[in-house]
């Protein structure tokens, strides 16, 4: 499997400041959306990270776009 560490601290920086917060997708894709990515390539790192246990995923409602994501301290 290719390494995306760059691309996994370019997430993690989302949480500056905001450590003990949990982020819903549509936050994460927006912000990431606009340093030139795309909604399925968000995803698809979201699910390498929380699979490697540097998040952890939250299910909020039916939806995708309501899933929580938190650093997972534990790691």
């Amino acid at each position: 499997m290719k390494s995306h560490w760059e691309e996994y601290n370019s997430i993690l920086s989302l949480w500056k400041g905001k450590e003990k917060e949990a982020l819903c997708f549509s936050e994460i894709a927006t912000a990431m959306t606009k340093k030139g990515w795309y909604s399925k390539k968000v995803n698809r790192r979201l699910d390498e990270m929380v699979k490697q246990h540097i998040l952890e995923k939250e299910k909020k409602g039916i939806r995708g776009a309501a899933s929580h994501y938190r650093k997972n301290f534990r790691s």
